[in-house]
């Protein structure tokens, strides 16, 4: 039996570098989150953690820290998964210590989709407009005589 989940396992393992090694992918800037957390069992935390992207509006990967003062174990480390919201993060992760669901959520350090500082996008379009440009002028005809330059004689 062993064997065969060494085999299934170095296959898996063979797979995942051979994909990865084949596959562009988009690296996000990573950003931080610090907040407060719950667990299940009703400890109250606060919470420090890295979250993989900085991006408004995507998914995230949470690895981070977390004291809870009045709890028996007062140090976990946990793993989740989260969604960054315009500079708030509620994360739902496993703390490795507690062998717990943790409840978090915190201000963290997202940037907007669009903007230049997360290296996608346009650049920031300048503040001053540029000024007109004039084609062509035209200048209203003059009177050197009065009116009978404008209206020619029959003589």
């Amino acid at each position: 039996m062993s064997i065969k989940r060494s085999t299934w396992i170095k296959q898996l393992l063979m797979f995942v570098a051979t994909s990865t090694s084949t596959v562009s992918v988009s690296v996000a800037d990573p950003t931080y989150m610090i907040g407060v957390n719950i667990s299940l069992s009703g400890d109250v935390g606060v919470t420090a953690k890295l979250l993989h992207d900085d991006r408004k509006g995507s998914v995230v990967a949470a690895f981070g820290a977390s004291y809870f003062p009045f709890a028996e174990e007062q140090f976990d480390v946990d793993l989740g998964v989260g969604y960054n919201f315009d500079h708030v993060t509620p994360v739902v992760s496993w703390g490795v210590f507690k062998s717990d669901v943790l409840f978090n959520i915190g201000y963290s350090g997202t940037d907007d989709p669009g903007s230049s500082a997360s290296g996608s996008g346009s650049p920031t379009p300048s503040l001053d407009p540029a000024p007109p440009v004039l084609d062509t002028i035209t200048i209203p005809p003059t009177f050197t005589d009065g009116p009978s330059d404008a209206f020619p004689s029959g003589t």
